[in-house]
C-alpha cells in the first residue's frame, strides 16, 4: 500500500509542477479492469487506491491541505474503452491527471491522448524502456513499471542463488506481460541448471487441474 500512496502523491506532485492546479479538491481519474477477464486485479488496485486515499485525505496534501477525489472507470483492459474511459473522466468529472491505464495494450491510447492534450498520466501498463525504444515517450506521461524481463531474471535469482531451490512449477496467464514472464523466467532458471517440474496455464483450467500443479513435489511455484 505504501507504494500506491506514493504513487498518489507523485501524481499530485506532477500536476501541481506541470499545470499549477488551484484547486482545493483534486479530481484525479483511474482508468482500470474493473469487469472483465482482469476484474480482480482491478478490485485490488481500487481497494489500495481508496485506503492510500483515506491516509493522504486525513493529513491533505501540500501547504494548503488539498484534498484528492478520485473517480473510476472500467475499461477491460480495451483501447476503445480506455479512450471513452478517459473522455468521460475529462469531461464528467474533470479529472486533471490520470491513473493508469493498468493493462499494455491500452497504453498506446493514453500515450497519444497525453502528447495531444498535455494531460498527465502515471501508470504501470508499460515499462520506461519500451516507451523509449518507441519514440512515443513525452514529458506528460510516466511509467512506473519494471521490465517483466528484469522481473523474471531477478525472482529466477533469487530461487536459485540466495534460496538455493532446485526446482519449480510454473503457473501462468496467457496475456503477453505474463508470457514474456514465463519465457524468461524458464530460461534464467534452467541456465541455473534448475528443473521445471511442470507448467500450467491458468486459462480454462479447472480448479483441480491447478491444484494438481501445485501438488507436485516442487520446491516453489513461480506464477
Amino acid at each position: 500500500m505504501k507504494f500506491i500512496k506514493l504513487k498518489l502523491l507523485v501524481l499530485v506532485l506532477l500536476v501541481f509542477f506541470l499545470t499549477g492546479c488551484e484547486e482545493q479538491i483534486i479530481s484525479l481519474g483511474v482508468i482500470a479492469p474493473l469487469t472483465g477477464e482482469y476484474s480482480s486485479i482491478g478490485e485490488q488496485i481500487k481497494k489500495g487506491l481508496e485506503l492510500s486515499l483515506e491516509e493522504i485525505n486525513q493529513e491533505g496534501v501540500g501547504r494548503y491541505g488539498k484534498k484528492i477525489r478520485l473517480y473510476y472507470e472500467d475499461d477491460q483492459c480495451e483501447p476503445e474503452l480506455t479512450r471513452q474511459a478517459i473522455k468521460k473522466l475529462k469531461e464528467d468529472y474533470g479529472a486533471v491527471a490520470f491513473i493508469g491505464p493498468f493493462c499494455e495494450d491500452s497504453t498506446e491510447v493514453a500515450r497519444d491522448y497525453a502528447l495531444e492534450t498535455e494531460a498527465i498520466f502515471l501508470s504501470p501498463g508499460v515499462n520506461l524502456g519500451r516507451m523509449i525504444k518507441s519514440g512515443k515517450i513525452n514529458v506528460y506521461y510516466f511509467s512506473v513499471r519494471y521490465s517483466p524481463i528484469t522481473e523474471a531474471v531477478h525472482i529466477s535469482r533469487l530461487l536459485s542463488n540466495i534460496l538455493l531451490l532446485d526446482n519449480v512449477a510454473v503457473l501462468y496467464g496467457e496475456d503477453k506481460v505474463s508470457l514474456i514472464l514465463k519465457e524468461n523466467f524458464d530460461q534464467a532458471f534452467l541456465e541455473k541448471k534448475g528443473k521445471i517440474l511442470t507448467e500450467t496455464s491458468l486459462k480454462n483450467k479447472s480448479e483441480e487441474a491447478i491444484l494438481a500443479a501445485i501438488k507436485t513435489d516442487s520446491q516453489a511455484i513461480f506464477i
